[in-house]
């Protein structure tokens, strides 16, 4: 009898190992019918519970049962001649709406055609009959309207000539002067002290007090301690070269080395220009944030705005109309509401649609900051894009997760970066 039980236990295991099921989403197969769920679907397909959680982006083993009880996520639907057929005759519509506009197009073809067979042959006839007569009323008037082109076009090239011959005139007067920042205000301050320090220690040589005129904080002093700029004016412009060159080679040079005790400010050299340059180089900054503020310099007469990466440099004047310089990129951004400082911000190529599809509230400063951006390319590919930041002391990130759990199903791309502090 024993003999017999054995022989039946190893047969209902041979039928049972003829019978494997596999899950159809891993292809692996399923040892726990306990942990799998089957469809009831024609095909009876039979899937790892955990599987159709993590795939589906689903919560519990109901939702997962309940997600696969009438319909195979694997099997395509079924399609019954009716909709095939609809099919059909939607794209057939389509191409009779093609084959209308091809024939539109065509005959806004010949039509162009004509017309420049009949300028040709006015043209040609012109030129049989000789120039107008000048005295006449048409050609009065056309000569009238390129002599005030003319007029005008010399006009503005006079104004801007006159515009370079001023800054050359204001830039000469200041070449012998430059400002340095960077240095915290100090009410037994000596300027002219700091400035000789600060040359020696640059390497600037044969320098000494007497290679000054005076040094002076320009700007209205506020209350608190100020970094305000320092003003230099020096004996002779070579002084001047002499600063910027060898500034140009100090990669990194801040306020405590010079003097001990000051902050570990960031110190600058530059020459002085005109104001109405300063003014100018302010307002493109303003008027266009996606340029890099170091593409963004001034020259002796102009400003200098460099669009993109390698192309050429614009020149500005403060008469220049600023609409002409293309904005490249769209900046969609997340302030902080309730003080300065935070926030996140995405630059993104116009080339690329984009919109704002979930964002922090940004109504506590000791929250997760965040904006999600949808991008769209011209294969109509979207693409999520997460920019995060999460202050010191901040809450985690359950706010994020939930607008990030909402848009999961409806990217196949996505990209989270920023500082997450974890």
């Amino acid at each position: 009898m024993a003999g017999d039980k054995t022989d039946k236990t190893n047969k209902e295991k041979d039928k049972a190992g003829d019978k494997a099921e596999y899950c159809g989403l891993c292809c692996r197969q399923i040892s726990d019918t306990a942990s799998a769920e089957s469809t009831r679907a024609s095909c009876k397909h039979i899937f790892h519970t955990l599987c159709i959680k993590v795939r589906y982006c689903l919560q519990t083993k109901a939702d997962a049962k309940a997600f696969v009880a009438v319909k195979c996520p694997v099997c395509p639907l079924p399609t019954d001649s009716a909709a095939v057929l609809a099919q059909i005759n939607a794209k057939l519509d389509l191409l009779t709406t093609m084959n209308d506009k091809l024939t539109g197009l065509t005959e806004r073809v010949d039509k162009l055609q004509d017309t420049c067979g009949t300028l040709n042959d006015r043209v040609t006839k012109l030129e049989a009959e000789g120039l107008p007569d000048i005295g006449s009323s048409n050609s009065a008037a056309f000569i009238k309207q390129v002599a005030d082109q003319v007029s005008s076009t010399v006009k503005a090239s006079s104004d801007i000539n006159d515009e370079i011959r001023q800054l050359q005139l204001e830039s000469t007067l200041l070449n012998d002067q430059f400002v340095v920042s960077g240095f915290k205000e100090d009410a037994s301050e000596d300027l002219l002290d700091m400035v000789v320090r600060l040359g020696s220690m640059m390497g600037v040589p044969d320098l000494n007090r007497d290679r000054f005129q005076y040094a002076d904080r320009i700007g209205k002093k506020g209350p608190g301690a100020r970094c305000r700029e320092i003003v230099v004016k020096c004996k002779s412009p070579q002084t001047v070269n002499n600063f910027i060159a060898v500034r140009r080679d100090l990669k990194e040079l801040t306020a405590n080395v010079i003097i001990p005790g000051m902050p570990r400010v960031p110190i600058y050299v530059s020459r002085r220009y005109p104001q109405s340059l300063y003014k100018l180089r302010r307002l493109l900054i303003e008027k266009y944030p996606a340029i890099n503020k170091r593409s963004t310099w001034i020259a002796s007469t102009c400003v200098c705005v460099r669009p993109t990466v390698g192309s050429e440099p614009i020149k500005a004047y403060p008469s220049t109309d600023l609409d002409h310089i293309q904005e490249l990129f769209r900046l969609h951004r997340n302030d902080r509401r309730l003080r300065h400082g935070g926030g996140v911000a995405l630059f993104v190529k116009n080339t690329l649609s984009s919109r704002v599809v979930a964002c922090s509230s940004n109504l506590s400063d000791f929250e997760l900051e965040y904006i999600a951006v949808e991008l769209v390319a011209e294969s109509s590919r979207k693409i999520l894009v997460c920019v995060i930041y999460r202050p010191p002391r901040a809450a985690l990130f359950d706010a994020f997760e939930q607008d990030f759990d909402r848009l999961l199903p409806f990217y196949n791309n996505i990209v989270i970066i920023g500082d997450l502090a974890c």
